[in-house]
């Protein structure tokens, strides 16, 4: 598949890779992306702070609202 051969192709590792992927799930307001990839996160070893940090990083660029909103998403799968 194409994400496969995008994750192929470069250096970043698997876990680092879906912590970018939540950054971008949260920014499209994606809320069944984000759940994927937070499962695919934890699975590639993030622990929960790092995915919350993930999620955290995006307020500067599209505001606390949609952060907010993804937090309430995210806590299904973080607890």
């Amino acid at each position: 598949s194409l994400r496969e051969a995008c994750d192929r192709v470069g250096p970043l590792d698997a876990k680092t890779r879906e912590l970018i992927k939540i950054g971008i799930e949260v920014a499209r307001k994606r809320h069944g992306g984000l759940l994927a990839h937070i499962n695919r996160a934890t699975a590639a070893g993030a622990s929960p702070k790092e995915i919350s940090h993930a999620i955290l990083l995006a307020t500067p660029l599209i505001g606390l609202p949609e952060v907010l909103d993804a937090f309430v998403v995210a806590q299904q799968r973080l607890r």
